[in-house]
């Protein structure tokens, strides 16, 4: 699924390489540490979409939900960073 950005395309992942996020953040746990569940996003979305064309709609549901528990560890990560980006300030 060529179409599908990957996790250095998406709005994230150019904050966290490129922008921002990198520049100010690189050094925090929270932010090392966010990489690894967006990855897995990613990656277990293009595996959900590469079964579904297959037609193993079963599959497909089994990285959807491993999609969903990254993107809630992502989520878990953002919101720690927050909290240690306010200490921080």
């Amino acid at each position: 699924m060529s179409d599908f950005a990957d996790h250095t395309m998406c709005r994230l992942g150019q904050w966290y390489y490129q922008g921002e996020g990198a520049d100010k953040y690189s050094s925090l746990p929270y932010f090392r540490a966010l990489e690894k569940p967006h990855v897995a996003v990613h990656q277990n979305g293009i595996s959900a979409l590469d079964a579904l064309a297959q037609g193993d709609e079963a599959k497909a549901v089994q990285y959807l939900d491993l999609m969903e528990k990254a993107s809630a560890d992502v989520l878990s990560h953002l919101s720690a960073l927050g909290g240690a980006m306010d200490i921080e300030m």
